[in-house]
C-alpha cells in the first residue's frame, strides 16, 4: 500500500485541477467532477460516524459507555434478554438451555407470531422467554400435565392477558383451545414419547398457519468428550442410545418423531445441533412451500 498522506495530497491536487478544468467545461461537467473528487477524499478521510463506529467496535470501554447511556435514553431499544442470565447452559438435561432460549427469543422477534403454542411448561422458563419477545397483541398457549406446572402458571403468570395455561396432555389439544386462531409457532418439549408426539402433530396440523414453524426440542446429540456428570449418568443408563463412539442421542424419540414428519408429511427440517458443547438441540420444521415471486 502507498503512503496515505501522499495519496491524500495527490487527490486534493487532482481535485483542484479538476475544478480549474471545470470552469472551462460547463456547469454540469463541473458538478460531476466535484462529486467524483469529494468521493475520492471521503474514501481516505472517514467522517465522524465512521470514526465513532471504529471506536465502538475496537474499544470495550466505549461500548459499555454507549450501551449504558442507550439503555437510559432509549429504553425501547434495549433487547428483552436480561432474564437469560438466570438460565443455565451446560448442566441442563431437560429445559431450554440459555443459548437455545436466546435463539427462540430472536426467532420470535424476527417472525412476530400472533399465536404461539407451547407443549411443556415445566417451570415456566420457555413461557417467560416467549412473553418477553411477543408483541402485546399476540397470545401464548401453554400445556403441561404436572401439578407443579399448573401452580407456577397460576401464581406467576395469572396477570398476563396474553397467556393461557391448559392443565392437560399435549395430545388433548383442541382448536377451540386457541379460540380458532391459526398457530404461527409451536414448541414441542413435553412428553418425549413418539406416539404422543404423533398424535399431537395430527391434532395441531389443521390449526397451523400456512407458514407455521414447529420447533422440536431435544433432537441433538452429546459428544462424549463434552459430557459432564449429568450427561454421563444418562448415557450410562441407556447404552443403546449411542449412535457412534462419540455421539449419544439423549432423546431418541424426538429424533424419530422429526424423521417421521419429514418422511410422511410435506415438511422440511433444519437442525440446530453442535458437538462443540453440550447442546440439547432444536429442530425447526416448516411446510415445503416455494417462495412466491409473481402476482397470482
Amino acid at each position: 500500500m502507498g503512503n496515505p498522506n501522499v495519496e491524500k495530497t495527490k487527490i486534493r491536487a487532482d481535485w483542484k485541477n479538476d475544478l480549474r478544468i471545470c470552469e472551462m467545461g460547463g456547469k454540469s461537467q463541473k458538478a460531476q467532477r466535484r462529486s467524483r473528487a469529494r468521493n475520492q477524499i471521503g474514501n481516505i478521510k472517514p467522517n465522524m460516524k465512521e470514526q465513532l463506529r471504529f471506536y465502538y467496535y475496537s474499544n470495550s470501554l466505549v461500548r459499555h459507555c454507549v450501551n449504558f447511556f442507550t439503555r437510559i435514553l432509549r429504553p425501547e431499544a434495549r433487547p428483552p434478554c436480561g432474564h437469560l442470565v438466570t438460565y443455565r447452559e451446560e448442566n441442563v438435561s431437560g429445559p431450554l438451555q440459555r443459548d437455545e432460549a436466546l435463539f427462540l427469543l430472536g426467532l420470535v422477534k424476527v417472525i412476530r407470531p400472533q399465536t404461539v403454542v407451547e407443549f411443556g411448561f415445566h417451570y415456566g422458563h420457555s413461557s417467560f422467554n416467549f412473553l418477553q419477545a411477543l408483541d402485546p397483541d399476540s397470545r401464548l398457549y401453554s400445556y403441561d400435565i404436572a401439578d407443579t406446572a399448573a401452580e407456577i402458571a397460576k401464581r406467576c403468570f395469572c396477570g398476563r392477558r396474553n397467556f393461557h395455561f391448559f392443565h392437560k396432555s399435549q395430545d388433548a389439544f383442541l382448536p377451540s383451545d386457541v379460540e380458532g386462531r391459526k398457530i404461527d409457532l409451536v414448541l414441542i418439549d413435553a412428553a418425549h414419547i413418539i406416539d404422543i408426539n404423533k398424535r399431537t402433530f395430527t391434532a395441531i396440523l389443521p390449526a397451523l398457519a400456512p407458514n407455521a414453524i414447529i420447533c422440536v426440542h431435544d433432537t441433538g446429540t452429546w459428544s462424549k468428550s463434552r459430557m459432564g456428570p449429568i450427561q454421563q449418568e444418562a448415557a450410562k443408563c441407556r447404552p443403546d442410545d449411542w449412535i457412534s463412539q462419540d455421539e449419544f442421542q439423549h432423546v431418541r424419540d424426538e429424533r424419530e418423531f422429526v424423521n417421521w414428519i419429514v418422511k410422511d408429511h410435506p415438511f422440511h427440517a433444519v437442525h440446530f445441533h453442535s458437538l462443540r458443547c453440550i447442546r440439547n438441540g432444536i429442530t425447526i420444521l416448516q411446510r415445503n412451500t416455494p417462495l412466491v415471486t409473481r402476482m397470482a
